[in-house]
């Protein structure tokens, strides 16, 4: 999966929707690693949908993260947006990173449609997508398997 500035290590996800433009994930530390050591704290939500890539993180008040990313094959557009009293950089902000897939295991769930939309672009530099909401496209693995998610233009 491409996960915004996640270092590579092991998560679990579970998903815990999906139709046929998106695929929603719980995304979490391994059983038994407490949250404060992957970088996940209580969970976050991933919406995989296409080229779209959203992820929204929420702590209650004391701090709330969203982003989406137009994501091409070597490169996401990312407009970040984070709040509360514990953002160490609070406001909205767009970025261009590299996109890395990295691996992270399917424990529970499962996908609902068995054929995921065709997912096509222009190119391999992207820009920055409207409403978190807007979705495009459909991805989607069984539980127990491991998610290598990105999209494919």
């Amino acid at each position: 999966m491409f996960i915004l500035d996640a270092d590579e290590q092991p998560l679990a996800a579970s998903i815990v929707g999906n139709d046929a433009t998106a695929t929603t994930y719980s995304i979490n530390c391994p059983p038994g690693t407490p949250g404060d050591e992957c970088g996940m704290g209580p969970g976050m939500t991933l919406i995989a949908a296409g080229e779209t890539t959203s992820y929204i993180f929420y702590s209650g008040e004391a701090f709330q993260y969203t982003a989406e990313c137009s994501v091409g094959n070597s490169r996401a557009v990312c407009t970040e947006s984070a709040g509360g009293s514990e953002a160490n950089f609070p406001g909205v902000s767009t970025t261009t990173t590299a996109v890395k897939l990295m691996p992270v295991t399917v424990t529970a769930g499962e996908v609902t449609e068995t054929e995921a939309a065709s997912q096509t672009g222009t190119g391999d530099e992207p820009t920055p997508t409207g409403a978190a909401g807007r979705v495009a496209g459909a991805v989607g693995l069984m539980v127990g398997a491991v998610a290598i998610v990105g999209a494919v233009l």
